[in-house]
């Protein structure tokens, strides 16, 4: 059974802090073997990846960054100069029967000699498979001098699980789960949903074999919370299941020292809060979260990041993307969603040059032309630039699939209402109608399909969808919905009701908003522009509104600002 022992630690102490991190390059596995061991090979790899990640002084180049030197004739000396780093390993595998022998060379780029060539072999039915992670894991450490915390030295210690056919599981969730991750663009959602799919049930396996098994029971439930609970015919069950793995999860920790597991495990919870529309709750259990486990590294930046996203603290959230881009290595590229979140906060912070930068170099790193339309589309919209938001509409339709199309003759649809070209906007919504699309989020294209009818003279049709609405934002305001939480749905109630010229109820509920405490930008677009607020736009209380909504998205403007002058975004 492998056992680190203090005494194995270089020296009489391994704790602290390296002057500066280690920099490491780990190349795509090479592996020779049948479809099932390569894919939990390749979760093997993953696993190792995500452990050394966490350490705070090691610096791991990402997957996509080495990714073109799987085939490369280059030595690893040059591979070192090219990534700017201090080692690259190597890893390649075989198998022999149910036996996995793993080879890892770590080469020190400033020397240009192996400091470590060792092969690791293990039978996948036997207890030397479970310590295998750690093993190479620390191997690495030893070889690479990396200091430690003390967390991170007793995590080395502790196995994943006790059970080799739970972790054969594990590991080949894990590398079904990365796959899925690698498949962000909307022509590929399809395959990344089969293989998310893939990953649920190997995951549900490894529980089934374990029920102690922690890390399984994260991973399941980031699937449940982050993926499948976006499914709006199963929402809430998949939702709650993952509440569930999170707080086995917690649970789990008492006997264990609290770390990066159990700060995954409250930052789980929190997004199903967030995701339940409890805001404050959820705010307090991810800021709780980051008292464990190494917090300065560029991973927990990304979960900043897009925690803060999600809470529309504008500027929590563009500081956090600095500061990750700060710590990461220089040639690792940004992933998609990042740009998405990002661009979106600077819209809705009022920074519209900023955030077209942005999606221009993720367009330019991606080449996800589908995505960049709708984010212009959009950023437009929020921008008060309504022909422009219908020109890239028009562009997109063109060039890209019809599985966007919805979303682009939405935003074209509304540009029309606001700028009260109103049959045009009728005509796009018969386009939209056509297609018959289901499941495109259903407060907000049936509020939309009122206030085109309204405008175009059929009132009683106009006024079948304005009931439907209103009944729907009720009861995301009655059950804690985000959007409800984030006074979204009493916004759209509130343009609702001044289109029926129910005054009182309108200036209500516009009055309701103003408890949210940061105001993105296209709040005061809809302010300035709908038509459906026209009967109230002259009333002194919907003025007075007006200003102190317009001055709470003004404070946060300004606020960003200052931290944009300080990078030299404007």
């Amino acid at each position: 059974i492998f056992i680190i022992s203090e005494s194995a630690w270089f020296g009489s102490d391994n704790s602290g802090k390296n002057e500066k991190p280690n920099t490491i390059a780990i190349l795509p596995l090479k592996f020779e073997g049948s479809d099932s061991m390569r894919i939990m090979a390749g979760g093997l790899t993953e696993a190792v990846l995500n452990h050394l990640m966490e350490i705070e002084n090691l610096v791991i180049r990402s997957k996509t960054s080495v990714e073109r030197y799987r085939e490369t004739t280059k030595t690893l000396k040059e591979i070192a100069k090219e990534m700017k780093v201090d080692y690259v390993i190597e890893t390649s595998g075989w198998q022999y029967g149910d036996n996995l022998q793993f080879q890892i060379n770590l080469a020190d780029a400033e020397n240009d000699n192996y400091l470590l060539r060792e092969p690791y072999t293990a039978n996948m039915k036997e207890d030397n498979f479970l310590d295998l992670q750690n093993l190479i894991v620390f191997d690495i450490i030893e070889k690479t001098k990396t200091q430690l915390s003390p967390h991170e030295k007793e995590k080395l210690k502790v196995r994943l699980t006790h059970n080799p056919a739970a972790l054969n599981e594990y590991l080949q969730g894990l590398k079904y789960l990365d796959l899925s991750g690698q498949k962000g663009s909307f022509s590929l959602w399809q395959q990344a949903a089969e293989e998310t799919l893939k990953a649920k049930m190997y995951f549900e396996k490894a529980i089934q074999l374990d029920s102690g098994f922690i890390e399984a029971y994260l991973m399941l439930g980031q699937i449940y919370i982050n993926k499948l609970g976006f499914d709006v015919s199963q929402r809430k069950e998949y939702l709650d299941s993952g509440l569930v793995m999170a707080e086995k999860a917690i649970s789990l920790h008492n006997n264990r020292i609290k770390g990066g597991e159990y700060r995954q495990a409250l930052s789980l919870k929190s997004t199903y809060m967030r995701r339940q529309g409890k805001m404050e709750e959820s705010r307090k259990l991810f800021e709780e979260s980051l008292k464990y486990g190494s917090v300065n590294t560029p991973g927990n930046y990304i979960d900043m990041f897009s925690k803060y996203s999600d809470f529309e603290d504008y500027y929590e959230a563009i500081h956090a993307f600095y500061k990750y881009v700060e710590l990461k290595p220089e040639e690792e590229i940004i992933s998609q969603w990042m740009y998405d979140k990002l661009c979106l906060v600077l819209f809705y912070a009022g920074f519209s040059n900023v955030a077209e930068k942005y999606l221009l170099e993720c367009l330019n790193t991606n080449l996800d032309s589908v995505n960049f339309y709708h984010y212009m589309c959009l950023g437009n919209i929020y921008s008060g630039n309504f022909e422009s938001s219908i020109e890239y509409a028009n562009i997109g339709m063109k060039v890209n699939p019809s599985s966007s199309h919805m979303y682009l003759l939405c935003n074209k649809t509304f540009s029309y209402l606001l700028l009260r070209e109103f049959e045009s906007a009728l005509e796009t919504l018969d386009e939209i109608n056509n297609q018959n699309w289901l499941n495109f989020p259903e407060n907000y294209f049936t509020s939309l399909t009122a206030f085109v009818y309204l405008r175009n003279g059929q009132p009683t049709l106009a006024d079948q969808y304005f009931q439907e609405a209103i009944t729907n934002l009720n009861n995301e305001i009655s059950t804690g919905h985000r959007d409800a939480s984030l006074f979204y749905s009493h916004f759209e109630l509130a343009m609702i009701y001044a289109a029926l010229d129910e005054k009182e109820k309108a200036l209500h509920y516009l009055k309701e908003v103003t408890n949210k405490q940061k105001i993105p930008r296209w709040v005061i677009v809809c302010l300035e522009n709908h038509t459906a607020l026209d009967n109230i736009r002259h009333d002194r209380e919907f003025i007075r509104l007006e200003m102190e909504l317009t001055d709470k998205y003004q404070k946060e403007h300004k606020r960003v600002a200052t931290l944009l002058r300080q990078k030299g975004e404007i």
